[in-house]
């Protein structure tokens, strides 16, 4: 067969495939609520703060019954969007291996430029599936076919949060034989993004109620994770995506906007940061997103470092990066200050300053961690310890519970094996954690330390999760929203845990010396969230707790465990003592004391201070001429609204006009006493000299 035969049959195969996967047309439902759904495991009572139990008294992982998978149940859906192949390249000359294909740098469009095929909507017809009622908590996962998986159909699994009972199981049309990595729900849950890894690497999008495909999103590579992002800049909740990068292939890091019907509108190549982009997480306010980027090959991911990128989402450039082995995943802090960011190779978290981009301490987890989720309060992180590395074969089992102030190990949580994702409740009393391997999802309520169970009906390898709250729109019906997924909390879940972690707050650690502060000033008549913790580890054994002048009675915590009181500090001022039966440092005293003076205000003038507002737009200042009095303190307030670092330098001798510089989004005060005699003379920005305005004292 010659070169034009071969291309030729490569050609018809490629169109006959396409053209079978479009006359596919028969979507599949699983579990419908009459449906007999294995047996939940008993739901645990609402968590209460400050009572967890003991380690030695944490219930490990029950193992729920063996029961046959639920057989597949057909639902009907009348032309269902084909899905649209990727133009495959030509075939290879002899002798030269075949260039891969890229993102087009000429092109101008967000499709074009990622290679991103984004099919025509289509409206539902069905009736809903979903019906649920004000009140209700879903959580949507993928139950998907490998792991050892006996589900045949890549799949939606849809949990009542509350009940632990399955609400249904629906694969979409074509869905024999695919999987997936991860699933998300747009903000408002009207659309369900599935990826379907297989003959043709696709995404589908459901409706939220109906659960029929209404389109189908194509990318260059097998698609990893889709989560949501609230875009601070547009206000708006949009879909952020990566395709897995192994290889040099995929699209890279795209965003879907779904009130433009999932248009492209941003991302960048594997081209535009000259590596791997492997798992993208955004900042809980929205303004940057970190991305790990390992080795370009998963051959080398033990064997060559990569880069956690931090990325400015307004001009989709890298705004700093940090050199580590085989990062996976990135937690950011709720304060967006810090990054902990797994390595599987290293088995290993690494905390990262994301101001100064730079590693600023390490802990050792279990085997080849992956996923990770810090605490509500910000003061713990669970991996999921996948064995996601060298040797360790996807074989872990574990959850590392690390104490963020101490970077030290405080616990280790046993869950279902090759467990890749932790994701917080959105009232942040229980970590779920997702298990492909075990085809299920291990619960564990955070104050009683208990582990729960809920198998997939269908036996499918479960990896990632959303929980969608529901409530009276006002017109009779419901309205959803997404709170939580594997990228943190969203919307009104979000508000509420930054309001809980801006309350007062306090903290007493004891370890096997005692306490490991001496004093703890408060503010009288303050109410505070105090928390108690023993970090001593392990091998410091239990330690005790008590304040009669707190109004504290005695008790015990375990290593690692934590209780959270709500105290309320004397209106009166003086010392009160706490101690603990550890020594030599047995002994705290609690200091209650009136507050400082409060600095006058930023901006607030002297009588002899003259104040000028000086903004930066565009590399230009807002004002070209100012007049001040002789020998006048003037108060430059300099806000710089580019990206760009600025400052203001005065053009003469004698002078002594030089303002610090301000970076990119930046503010800053800068003081300048004016000369004694009239002058006139020029400022300028020493990084853009254009950038001027005249000064005249008088």
């Amino acid at each position: 067969m010659n070169t034009q035969h071969k291309r030729w049959f490569r050609l018809s195969a490629m169109l006959a495939l396409a053209m079978a996967t479009a006359c596919q047309n028969t979507p599949t439902a699983v579990v419908k609520p009459t449906d007999k759904p294995a047996a939940p495991t008993a739901a645990q009572p609402a968590a209460t703060a400050g009572q967890a139990a003991p380690a030695s008294t944490q219930a490990a992982a029950p193992k729920p019954a063996a029961a046959e998978p639920v057989k597949p149940q057909t639902i009907q859906q009348a032309n269902p969007p084909a899905v649209a192949a990727l133009p495959s390249a030509n075939a290879p000359l002899a002798g030269f291996s075949q260039p891969v294909p890229g993102p087009n740098l000429l092109a101008k469009t967000w499709p074009e430029r990622l290679g991103i095929i984004v099919g025509e909507m289509k409206p539902s017809t069905g009736k809903p599936l979903l019906t649920p009622k004000p009140g209700d908590l879903y959580f949507f996962s993928n139950a998907s076919t490998t792991w050892g998986a006996t589900n045949t159909k890549n799949s939606v699994w849809v949990i009542d949060a509350k009940t632990r009972k399955t609400v249904l199981e629906v694969a979409p049309p074509d869905g024999e034989g695919y999987s997936s990595h991860g699933i998300a729900v747009s903000g408002d849950g009207k659309y369900i993004y599935l990826p379907m890894l297989g003959k043709v690497n696709h995404i589908k999008v459901m409706d939220g109620r109906t659960l029929e495909v209404v389109q189908t999103i194509t990318t260059m590579g097998r698609q990893h994770h889709q989560k949501l992002w609230h875009d601070p800049v547009t206000n708006k909740d949009l879909i952020l995506g990566e395709d897995f990068g192994w290889s040099f292939s995929g699209s890279g890091v795209y965003v879907l906007d779904p009130s433009q019907n999932n248009a492209v509108v941003g991302g960048f190549s594997r081209g535009d940061i000259s590596g791997n982009p492997y798992v993208t997480t955004p900042s809980p306010d929205g303004k940057f997103i970190v991305v790990t980027v390992p080795a370009s090959m998963s051959a080398l991911r033990d064997k060559m470092e990569g880069t956690l990128m931090k990325i400015d989402p307004k001009t989709w450039t890298v705004l700093g990066a940090v050199p580590m082995i085989d990062p996976l995943w990135a937690e950011v802090s709720l304060d967006g200050k810090f990054a902990y960011v797994t390595s599987g190779g290293m088995a290993r978290v690494y905390k990262v300053d994301l101001e100064k981009m730079e590693e600023v301490g390490e802990v050792m987890t279990g085997p080849g961690p992956w996923g990770a989720r810090i605490s509500y309060d910000q003061s713990k992180l669970y991996t999921a310890d996948k064995g996601e590395g060298t040797g360790y074969n996807q074989q872990g089992r574990t959850s590392t519970v690390i104490d963020l102030q101490t970077l030290g190990v405080v616990d280790v949580l046993p869950i279902g094996i090759t467990t890749d994702h932790a994701i917080l409740s959105p009232d942040g009393k229980e970590v779920w954690f997702t298990s492909n391997a075990e085809h299920g999802i291990w619960i564990y309520d955070v104050a009683t330390g208990k582990m729960e169970v809920i198998k997939d009906p269908a036996d499918g390898d479960i990896h990632g999760g959303v929980f969608v709250q529901y409530t009276d729109d006002g017109k009779g019906g419901v309205k959803a929203e997404v709170v939580a997924d594997y990228s943190g909390l969203h919307g009104t879940a979000l508000a509420a845990q930054v309001k809980y972690n801006s309350e007062p707050q306090l903290t007493i650690a004891i370890n096997r010396t005692g306490f490991t502060q001496k004093t703890l000033n408060v503010t009288p008549g303050t109410d505070y969230r105090l928390t108690i913790k023993n970090v001593g580890g392990t091998s410091g054994g239990k330690v005790a707790f008590e304040s009669k002048a707190m109004g504290i009675e005695k008790f015990v915590l375990d290593p690692g465990d934590a209780r959270e009181i709500r105290w309320k500090a004397p209106t009166t001022i003086g010392e009160l003592a706490g101690n603990t039966d550890k020594a030599p440092n047995n002994v705290i005293s609690v200091t209650v004391k009136a507050p400082a003076a409060p600095a006058a205000p930023a901006g607030a003038p002297a009588s002899n201070v003259q104040i000028v507002n000086l903004e930066a737009t565009h590399n230009e200042w807002n004002i070209k001429e100012i007049t001040v009095k002789a020998g006048t303190t003037v108060r430059f307030n300099i806000k710089n609204n580019d990206d760009e670092k600025h400052n203001v330098v005065g053009i003469g001798e004698g002078l002594n006009f030089l303002s610090p510089d301000v970076a990119g989004g930046k503010s800053a005060t800068y003081e300048w006493t004016a000369p004694a005699t009239p002058v006139t003379f020029n400022t300028l920005c020493s990084y853009h000299p254009t950038m001027m305005f005249k000064v005249i004292v008088q």
